[in-house]
């Protein structure tokens, strides 16, 4: 998974709505995302958590972040990215939405801060 980009686990994101919410790297949650995974398991992944929609219905937000290193910022400002401003993905610790930048994309938060 190392070389693989749709596999990718981040430490510099903070999810808007779940744990405690700041731009600081004490809110930063440790996230494995799974990036192009398709529209149909998309919506079963979704479905699964309790989420019925399709993918067409499923709202756009983007994600980056930096690879986890053993720290919780990019480049030790203390400075994390607030994500899913969006009041529908707000709070999931489990969802696949649709990234602006990667298309179906799956987040599932490994530890929440």
């Amino acid at each position: 998974m190392a070389t693989d980009t749709r596999f990718y686990f981040a430490s510099s994101a903070a999810i808007n709505g779940l744990g405690t919410t700041c731009a600081g790297s004490s809110c930063a949650e440790i996230v494995m995302m799974v990036r192009g995974v398709g529209q149909k398991l998309c919506e079963e992944i979704n479905r699964l958590n309790g989420w019925n929609v399709s993918y067409s219905l499923l709202p756009s937000d983007t994600q980056t972040g930096c690879p986890f290193t053993g720290t919780y910022d990019c480049s030790g400002n203390s400075i994390v990215q607030v994500i899913f401003s969006n009041a529908q993905l707000s709070g999931k610790n489990s969802v696949c939405y649709n990234d602006t930048v990667y298309g179906p994309t799956y987040t599932q938060v490994i530890l929440e801060r």
